[in-house]
Formats: structure tokens, sequence, C-alpha cells
């Protein structure tokens, strides 16, 4: 079997917002090892979870409060380590 190591915390620290106002929000993140699964792809759950963080990042740019209620993802394309994913709400 492969070694793994996975570090949970750490690979949600490397996103930057590039762009937070009036509900349209961009934001770049550098895929790391430690948001890597088994396969070297980044993680399925990794990615869903930036999502739902910038979803909420949609939101206080509002100026609102709020939660998710209900998500889903397709994922198109897995992303490997040291790409710049670039996630844009609007």
């Amino acid at each position: 079997m492969k070694d793994f190591h996975f570090d949970a915390i750490s690979a949600f620290e490397n996103y930057e917002i590039e762009k937070m106002r009036d509900g349209h929000v961009v934001v770049t993140t550098k895929v790391v090892n430690s948001s890597l699964n088994y396969y070297g792809n980044a993680h399925g759950g990794y990615l869903f979870t930036l999502c739902d963080q910038i979803s909420g990042l949609v939101v206080i740019s509002l100026g609102l409060d709020g939660v998710t209620l209900q998500s889903s993802i397709n994922y198109l394309k897995a992303g490997k380590l040291d790409d710049v994913l670039t996630i844009i709400v609007a």
C-alpha cells in the first residue's frame, strides 16, 4: 500500500481572496500536498469545503448571515499538485 499523509488543517490556509463585494467573490488557491487524496489529486472533500467557505464569503459580502442548508458539486476535472484553482461566484 502506498504511503499517505493528510494534514487536515493546513490544506485550507493558502487561499487568497482576490475580490469580495456585493455578492461577487473571486478566490485563488494552489493545490498543496496536504490537500491531495490517495491518488494524488485534490481531495473532493477539500474542494467541497473550500466551496462551502467561499459561499459563506458571498453571504458576508452582502452583509447577511447564513448557513448552507444543502449543496452539491459536479467535479469536471481533477486538480493536481501545484495547480492554481480559481473559484468565481457571482
